[in-house]
């Protein structure tokens, strides 16, 4: 969906990386050099480990920062990922502050807890705008997108197996 061509080189950062599960599949996966960012220090131990037990850490790099403070320069990244992590700031601030580090013409994956249907029992309403009053639907968070300057390429859903299995 993100439209990337596996022959092409990509400077790649991974926001709010935790373990580097994505990190480590998109080293795998393209020809690719990855800044891995979180801001525990333990997480990173973890992936860089792992990095080299799968000869991968050539191509992945830790930095441990805070995503509301990255040290990047402007116009620096192809691609920024960050799955299930940009909450921590909130996503209208992410999304606007990390535009600045992304190449023209580079592309911004990141997941978001969504909300998939308008009618929700009043616990859960409740509980998400305590935790997270930014929860919106999908067609809502498209939207901010576009007036930070983005062209939505698309969104999906994760199944529910996802959620249930381990």
């Amino acid at each position: 969906m993100a439209g990337l061509d596996f022959k092409v080189k990509y400077r790649i950062a991974d926001i709010g990386c935790g373990t580097g599960a994505a990190s480590l599949v998109l080293a795998d996966t393209l020809d690719c050099d990855i800044t891995s960012v979180d801001f525990l220090q333990a997480f990173l131990d973890v992936l860089n480990d792992r990095a080299s037990e799968v000869e991968l850490a050539s191509r992945i790099s830790t930095l441990c920062a805070s995503m509301d403070d990255l040290p990047f320069e402007a116009n620096s990244y192809d691609v920024l990922w960050s799955e299930g992590a940009i909450y921590n700031i909130g996503f209208a601030k992410g999304i606007q502050e990390w535009k600045a580090y992304l190449k023209q013409g580079g592309v911004l994956v990141v997941s978001e807890v969504t909300w998939t249907t308008d009618e929700r029992p009043q616990e859960l309403e409740d509980y998400w705008e305590a935790a997270y009053p930014e929860i919106d639907t999908a067609s809502n968070k498209m939207k901010v997108l576009e007036r930070a300057g983005y062209q939505p390429l698309g969104y999906f859903t994760l199944d529910l197996h996802c959620w249930l299995e381990g």
